[in-house]
């Protein structure tokens, strides 16, 4: 039904946020939808407090380089923060 349509911008949430595998979920129809809605999307923004950073999640729902920003509202821990830059993610720290 997603491919359907077409989004300038995105906004997704994650269950995790792991700097090795990326942007987690607990379900595969959230992740699947994730998904979906990052093929349509030409912006994609994570929303995710900090206590998404130290979460453990379940499924991939998509990678680091997917993302084109991330707001939250605390620095990312120095391992995830390397990556994220490397992905080319900004980040925007929620005041």
């Amino acid at each position: 039904f997603i491919d359907q349509f077409q989004a300038e911008t995105v906004i997704i949430s994650a269950a995790a946020i792991n700097a090795d595998t990326g942007v987690m979920d607990n379900h595969l129809c959230e992740a699947e939808i994730c998904q979906a809605l990052i093929r349509r999307a030409h912006r994609v923004i994570l929303a995710a407090d900090q206590s998404k950073f130290s979460a453990q999640g379940l499924v991939v729902a998509c990678r680091l380089a997917d993302i084109d920003l991330l707001i939250t509202d605390a620095a990312p821990p120095p391992e995830l923060a390397k990556r994220l830059e490397a992905a080319d993610v900004e980040i925007q720290i929620a005041g």
